[in-house]
């Protein structure tokens, strides 16, 4: 699934610095993070699969995981940050029912001066099925005056040297 330029053990598990090789094309996924979704009895609706809102839920959770590991939430609340989503586009391609295993991936694709932007990918663990693809669009606002706040020199520098061949993380569950 990844090969890797090296290795570190964190306080919250395994991680890889590595490029996600794709079964179709080499892709360069910079600043993945991948998580193992256990679908719930709570997420399915009435046709028998998953509702298309839990999906956004998923997002969020990736999203939660890739602050932490590469932009903590605590530091940019003491920074007055907080981030804000501008958009969501979701296409659905495989229903997903009780029981699956899902895996979810997310990675940043863009990144500009204030506004980013990441690609989710839900797979079956089982097979590789794609599940459904997602692009959120973002940006920090700052709480106190409401405005956009430039993205940290931390996460540029994170995702600048991961487009150059190492600083892709990926967790292994």
């Amino acid at each position: 699934m990844a090969t890797g330029c090296s290795q570190f053990i964190g306080a919250y598990g395994q991680f890889y610095l590595a490029y996600n090789i794709s079964s179709e094309a080499t892709t360069l996924r910079p600043l993945e993070i991948v998580l193992d979704i256990e679908t719930r009895t709570y997420d399915i609706d009435f046709a028998g699969v998953v509702s298309n809102i839990v999906y956004v839920r998923w997002l969020e959770d990736l999203r939660l995981e890739m602050l932490r590991c590469f932009l903590p939430l605590p530091d940019l609340v003491r920074q007055d940050l907080a981030p804000a989503i501008i958009s969501t586009t979701i296409n659905y391609k495989y229903p997903t029912r009780l029981f699956d295993r899902v895996r979810g991936a997310m990675w940043l694709t863009n990144l500009g001066r204030a506004r980013w932007e990441v690609t989710a990918q839900f797979t079956h663990k089982i097979g590789g099925m794609v599940l459904a693809e997602a692009v959120q669009t973002g940006l920090l606002l700052n709480v106190t005056t409401g405005r956009p706040s430039p993205v940290p020199n931390s996460l540029r520098t994170l995702y600048e040297g991961s487009l150059q061949g190492c600083g892709v993380a990926k967790r292994q569950p």
